[in-house]
């Protein structure tokens, strides 16, 4: 919720009292972290419709092998795919990526 309320779409009052939208983040950087399997499926859910986000770093985190590869509850490559404006997720350092 916090996502999608306040790093999202946000509207600034200028100084003549009109409204402005400025789009969220595009990019989120999250390397060097001991994130683990339990994020990633937080993240993947959060970033499925998400039309802002450009790149997700995730760098040296604690991903194995085994999340990485699984299709089932990680599936990352179907995140790409269904995410049209999300270009890169960044999983070099870690356990499972090669």
């Amino acid at each position: 919720m916090k996502w999608k309320k306040d790093l999202r779409i946000i509207d600034i009052h200028s100084t003549d009292s009109q409204k402005v939208t400025v789009p969220g983040l595009k990019e989120i950087v999250l390397s060097h972290n001991r994130f683990g399997a339990n994020f990633l499926k937080h993240v993947l859910t959060a970033i499925k419709e998400d039309n802002y986000l450009r790149v997700l770093d995730l760098r040296k985190n604690r991903l194995s092998a085994a999340v990485i590869g699984d299709c089932t509850n990680y599936d990352i490559v179907k995140s790409l795919s269904e995410n049209d404006s999300l270009t890169n997720i960044d999983l070099r350092e870690n356990e499972g990526y090669d």
